[in-house]
């Protein structure tokens, strides 16, 4: 099948031909509306598919390695075990899709959004997500080794499980860095409480945990002992310089 028959199958509103499995490497779709396909185990790597609108698709275990996705929308789409390696997603906007188990290495998405999507078991390894938004969505079980996380927003996104010890630059994300102190707790009811205040507490910055944890030197050295264990998130060296947006823009943070 062509990229012009495609869009053609995408705009009949009765007939929708069987595509699974269908070879579109390489495809030019750049601007192309896909609505109600489905593209189960189909090939569409290194296709043309920047500013698209995929509504309702089905990818699942689709092959779309080095596709050009910048500027794309997906919005319903279930995408388990896709491989989207090494594609350029950036200024994208992915809402209610499903990549439980996908294979995102290198995904470049910075800049761009993901709310309300599954990704369980998916692998990020050396994806950029720096200034991304991944909210109220399941990383559980995710791989981010090597992934960059500068300034990414995660509000509402779980974390349980999920592989972070050489995740680069995610002592800004909130949920991260509670999830990776949650693991600590064990039955410490007093650290409890102490991850509790950096998950809720309104103003949530290290100069103010700094200067809470003072009163709790045990604390204190516990929680830079864990980031420790995370040496290029960058957490064991706010916390301990006491940042805040001010901070960096004085003098910066070498993350």
């Amino acid at each position: 099948m062509t990229a012009g028959q495609l869009i053609a199958a995408a705009q009949e509103p009765t007939a929708r031909p069987c595509l699974r499995g269908a070879d579109l490497r390489g495809a030019e779709l750049a601007g192309a509306r896909l609505a109600h396909l489905d593209l189960t185990g189909a090939r569409l790597d290194g296709a043309n598919l920047e500013r698209a609108q995929l509504n309702h698709v089905r990818l699942d275990m689709a092959s779309l390695v080095g596709a050009r996705l910048r500027g794309s929308r997906m919005e319903f789409v279930s995408a388990v075990e896709v491989d989207l390696s090494t594609c350029d997603a950036v200024h994208s906007r992915w809402e209610h899709v499903t990549l439980r188990d996908a294979n995102l290495r290198r995904l470049g998405f910075s800049r761009s959004l993901m709310r309300s999507c599954a990704l369980e078991g998916a692998d990020l390894s050396g994806a950029e997500l720096g200034d991304a938004a991944i909210v109220y969505s399941n990383c559980n079980r995710a791989q981010f080794a090597g992934s960059y996380l500068h300034r990414i927003e995660t509000v509402g996104t779980t974390f349980l499980e999920a592989d972070l010890t050489a995740a680069r630059s995610f002592f800004l994300a909130r949920e991260i860095v509670v999830a990776v102190l949650r693991r600590e707790i064990a039955d410490d009811f007093e650290f409890a409480k102490l991850v509790g205040a950096a998950a809720l507490w309104p103003r949530w910055c290290y100069s103010d945990w700094n200067a809470f944890l003072a009163q709790e030197p045990k604390y204190y050295q516990l929680a830079l002992d864990i980031f420790a264990r995370y040496p290029d998130s960058g957490a064991a060296d706010a916390l301990a310089r006491a940042w805040s947006m001010t901070s960096e823009r004085s003098d910066g943070l070498r993350v």
